[in-house]
């Protein structure tokens, strides 16, 4: 899978092309998520993630200094995930320009969204079209990487 169509490329050209490319899917996740979040598919991740209050005001404000880190219980159509793995793998895929490099790395990939989606932390639809809408934007964001004649 040889994404480096370009020979002797800028490496500011590359990351501007890669940061634009994330900038366009976060743009579009948004939108995706005002139009349609799909439920969580854990039926239980609204209780483990939003307990119920303590009953004592300095309980609640230690409970409230604690990070939340283990994400929301609305699942995007478009992953963050995704989206973020599929634009690292262009890149490096792009600037290695390695036959076996590529094939390690699109198949690492392919083996995580298949771990996401089985252990259920994505549905199968929010990964691919997260992979999807990257490669395409990678790749309608090429002008970017255009040599300049000096």
């Amino acid at each position: 899978l040889d994404l480096s169509l370009i020979k002797n490329r800028k490496m500011w050209n590359v990351t501007l092309r890669a940061l634009y490319t994330l900038m366009s899917i976060r743009s579009v996740r948004v939108i995706s998520y005002l139009l349609t979040v799909l439920p969580s598919q854990n039926p239980n991740c609204y209780r483990e993630h939003f307990p119920l209050p303590p009953d004592d005001w300095m309980s609640w404000i230690q409970q409230g200094m604690l990070p939340a880190v283990h994400g929301g219980c609305n699942d995007l159509i478009v992953s963050g995930h995704a989206t973020v793995l599929i634009t690292f793998c262009c890149f490096v895929t792009s600037v290695a320009n390695h036959k076996y490099i590529s094939i390690t790395l699109w198949s690492m990939l392919v083996m995580d969204f298949m771990i996401e989606i089985y252990e259920g932390f994505h549905y199968s639809i929010d990964m691919w079209m997260g992979a999807l809408l990257g490669i395409i934007i990678w790749h309608l964001l090429a002008y970017l990487e255009d040599n300049d004649e000096q």
